[in-house]
């Protein structure tokens, strides 16, 4: 906050806001879970219980998307800059491709719902990245509607994980039955 707040005083630092986009950008790229820093979440639909997984997905990145989006409504020069669009692009394309490129490769149910939690994220920030009042609140209706379906995802993951003995797709068979 206090170098944000120091901004104002100080709009012509080009290091300065250098400074806080990338601070900014590490901190929010660790978060989201953007490749290639995305492992703890399919590792935690892996392992742990679906539930938490899907609250990880939905509830805590989502919280981070809303601190998110109050800092760029709050200081309008960051929501505007190119740098800060230019991540948000390339974390949404990174996201949305690389997750979708990981699908294709993976035999556990719950990494593949992970994986496709990612690419769904990748398409909500590359919504942030049109920057208007519209577009935000687009992209919070997303969020509500993520974390229901992610929820869902995750006690659909708990009841077939309750039934097989994994969610790994060779021990799915006959589970459905």
């Amino acid at each position: 906050g206090l170098l944000l707040n120091e901004r104002v005083f100080q709009p012509q630092n080009g290091l300065l806001t250098l400074l806080i986009v990338l601070t900014l950008g590490l901190g929010f790229t660790l978060m989201l879970a953007i490749l290639p820093f995305h492992a703890w979440l399919p590792q935690a639909a892996e392992d742990g219980p679906p539930l938490v997984a899907a609250w990880l997905a939905g509830g805590m990145i989502g919280s981070y998307l809303v601190v998110l989006m109050e800092l760029m409504m709050r200081y309008e020069w960051l929501g505007t800059n190119p740098q800060v669009q230019r991540l948000l692009l390339t974390g949404g394309l990174l996201l949305a491709v690389g997750a979708a490129l990981l699908v294709i490769t993976e035999d556990h149910l719950g990494r593949l719902w992970a994986y496709l939690a990612l690419v769904d994220l990748g398409y909500v920030l590359l919504g942030l990245t049109i920057g208007t009042r519209v577009a935000m609140t687009a992209v919070l209706l997303t969020l509500a509607g993520r974390l229901v379906s992610l929820l869902l995802g995750g006690a659909a993951l708990a009841t077939i994980r309750h039934r097989a003995t994994s969610l790994s797709f060779d021990d799915l068979e006959g589970v459905g039955g």
